[in-house]
């Protein structure tokens, strides 16, 4: 009789213990279930959010294309040239200075492209 009741309470203990682990098996379940939900949200938004600051880069860069298209225009630049009344003329071949494989180290290439085509003969 003894003996039944010893392995009776081992029996009642080892469900509790099975209870308890499968509750904390559940529960530890659900919390990886939350964080996971969690951070796909927060990934979610983040991907919405980039997707609109591309749209808007996308639009500002088309803006930008289509300024530097009409900057490139020489009709267009003529119109204006005279709308400001500037007098100006087209440049000539020999004014123009190329300068290739220079440094940079001291000033901007293209003041030292001027200065040396100046100074030679």
């Amino acid at each position: 009789m003894r003996n039944r009741r010893r392995i009776g309470q081992s029996l009642r203990f080892m469900v509790a213990i099975k209870l308890v682990a499968i509750g904390a098996f559940l529960t530890m379940m659900g919390l990886v279930f939350i964080v996971q939900n969690t951070t796909i949200k927060r990934l979610n938004d983040d991907i919405v959010a980039r997707e609109e600051h591309l749209k808007s880069l996308e639009e500002e860069v088309r803006i930008k294309r289509a300024w530097l298209a009409r900057l490139q225009n020489p009709e267009w630049l003529r119109r204006r040239i005279a709308e400001m009344g500037l007098d100006l003329q087209e440049v000539k071949a020999e004014q123009i200075v190329r300068a290739y494989g220079m440094p940079l180290a001291s000033g901007s290439r293209v003041a030292r492209a001027g200065e040396e085509a100046v100074a030679r003969p």
